[in-house]
């Protein structure tokens, strides 16, 4: 699943998020009702996965979302192809029953009956688009392993609530927050063939795409206060230019996906007096401490929490053992070997790590939420510049949108908004010939613009001090130099450090930016590391490289004993204004 995700996003030229949260939802669906992790007698989490890809139009949310529901379609295509056939045979064995059955009627027949009537095929589904809530049940009793919903645009499905409720009002989002936790389903109707339905355990997985502004208009105080939107995974990746690929997924992959897909929806339920019911997986004493360790951390991150954030860090608990409860199963399918068995400490681990990556995203997309149109558009007009490569002329900045720029007056005064609030500066290029000197925005990455040689640099010689440029936000130097070192905090005292990093940065994290587990990006920065031992620049006696949110608290240790500290701003997800961090190189 890796390797498809990470290939397709290559081929596609994307964020590897906008194929991989479709996957959570698509491999969760599949495995459906057959598993559930318990993580003590009374209390289990099923496999439903409810995933939203955030993204403007043009961003290729599309492509990377068909390329994991792309199989599913096929093989529902398959099915209903089958189901078709099965049909006709049904209606041919149905006629035949009725016909024996009135000929024997008419002679008065004394013998044995025909038989029992033929009994009408069910159409299997692993996945559908648009469906009420009454037909969706009719499905769910026919399909106890659940199903996926997969909307290209979810925008549809979160206005569809209310769709079919007639004059008298009324609501499905009761019965979808139902279905969220596998819960019970109960439809009754008067103008059907099944007049009631009972579902016991009704398990859809979700998962599509959504504009920004059309979720900040679907996240309603309804949707907000029930906890609808807690409920969702969501992730928003930068945008980043299309730049053309030869890159494709080896058909190998892709066949090893597909595999992957049809044998987990093949796994296999647990019946006991004919009734189906899911395995239950329990986690190993291993797993068990580190369930206990992250439960009771996180518990902490939600007292400190509220509104929509408490909300979401709460499902965000549930979601962490049902990531790894997904891990697990699709770990051991994909080897080939049996998941009955204890979940162990590396699926919870991976499950713990999705968790906190998700609720940095959460922050963010819900920062952006809540954003004042003055906000939004600023925060768009620094991603426009950030796409660019972190530098924009006015003329340009007009170009790209003479609406809402039509003249150099207002895009510089946008530019120059940006300037007072300390993240970007102006420059001047050359003229060309007889032309006047050009202005040139440049974005910072920090909250100052100047370049500064703070006191640990004092002997470093002057060709290197003259690559410590504070770098922009796409990672190259004011002055074009490439510049992906990582940022160093100087050691300082314990009063200063205890109110910025003890009470708020956990808070603070992902507010502006996202994580990037990119292995390459982090050995680059351990090699960096190691050269700057070499040189004097670092210590080399001791240098701590903090890479993970969950690894900040030892932060003021390593200052109080006067340890180097390099932090990754991408994978801890800090912000330099807010988190006062000051960069030196």
């Amino acid at each position: 699943l890796r390797e498809y995700i990470a290939e397709g996003s290559q081929a596609l030229g994307c964020d590897p998020a906008y194929l991989g949260m479709p996957a959570l939802a698509a491999t969760a669906s599949l495995v459906g009702n057959s598993r559930t992790i318990a993580l003590k007698r009374s209390w289990e989490e099923p496999c439903v996965v409810w995933s939203l890809i955030v993204g403007d139009s043009g961003t290729l949310k599309s492509p990377a979302y068909l390329k994991i529901v792309s199989p599913l379609f096929r093989t529902q295509k398959r099915l209903l192809k089958k189901h078709h056939s099965d049909m006709e045979e049904f209606q041919e064995a149905k006629a035949r029953y009725e016909q024996t059955l009135k000929e024997s009627r008419k002679k008065n027949y004394e013998g044995d009956p025909p038989g029992e009537p033929p009994q009408e095929p069910v159409l299997h589904r692993v996945i559908c688009s648009d469906t009420t809530i009454e037909k969706l049940a009719e499905i769910l009793e026919d399909n106890p392993r659940g199903t996926l919903l997969a909307r290209d645009e979810l925008a549809a499905w979160l206005g569809s609530f209310s769709r079919y409720r007639g004059k008298k009002g009324g609501s499905d989002l009761p019965n979808w927050l139902e279905l969220f936790r596998a819960g019970t389903l109960i439809v009754d109707r008067k103008t059907a063939e099944r007049k009631t339905i009972f579902v016991t355990r009704a398990a859809v997985s979700i998962t599509g795409g959504i504009q920004p502004g059309a979720l900040a208009r679907a996240f309603t105080d309804e949707f907000l206060d029930a906890g609808l939107a807690a409920r969702l995974l969501m992730a928003m990746p930068p945008k980043r230019p299309k730049c053309w690929t030869e890159a494709e997924i080896d058909p190998r992959t892709e066949g090893d996906f597909e595999s992957l897909l049809e044998k987990l929806g093949q796994l296999e339920m647990a019946e006991c007096q004919d009734e189906l019911y899911p395995v239950r997986l329990e986690l190993s004493r291993e797993a068990k401490k580190l369930w206990i360790q992250f439960y009771n951390e996180w518990g902490q991150q939600q007292i400190q929490a509220e509104g929509e954030i408490a909300s979401a860090l709460s499902k965000l608990e549930g979601y962490a053992a049902r990531l790894a409860l997904l891990h697990h199963v699709v770990t051991c399918v994909g080897q080939g070997i049996s998941d009955e068995r204890e979940i162990g400490p590396d699926s919870v681990k991976a499950g713990i790590e999705l968790c906190h990556w998700l609720a940095s995203e959460s922050r963010r997309i819900y920062s952006v939420l809540s954003e004042s149109t003055e906000e939004r558009e600023s925060r768009r007009l620094l991603e426009h510049i950030q796409s660019r490569g972190g530098t924009i002329t006015i003329r340009e900045l007009m170009r790209a949108n003479c609406r809402r720029y039509p003249d150099t007056a207002t895009a510089r005064e946008a530019l120059n908004g940006l300037v007072e609030n300390g993240l970007g500066h102006w420059s001047q290029l050359p003229p060309k010939k007889r032309g006047k000197p050009v202005l040139v925005f440049h974005l910072c990455m920090t909250h100052d613009t100047h370049d500064t040689v703070g006191e640990s640099e004092e002997d470093l010689s002057e060709a290197d001090s003259r690559t410590l440029y504070d770098t922009l936000a796409t990672g190259t130097s004011v002055s074009g130099t490439a510049c992906t070192t990582p940022i160093y905090i100087k050691p300082t005292t314990e009063a200063s450090y205890d109110e910025s990093i003890s009470s708020g940065t956990h808070d603070s994290v992902m507010r502006v930016m996202r994580h990037a587990h990119e292995e390459s990006k982090l050995r680059n920065c351990e090699d960096q590391l190691n050269e700057k031992a070499g040189s004097g620049s670092v210590s080399s006696k001791s240098v701590m490289h903090i890479q993970m949110s969950s690894q900040l608290d030892r932060v003021l240790e390593c200052l109080i004993s006067e340890t180097q500290v390099a932090l990754d701003l991408e994978t801890t997800g800090l912000d330099p204004r807010q988190d006062r961090i000051r960069l030196i190189s």
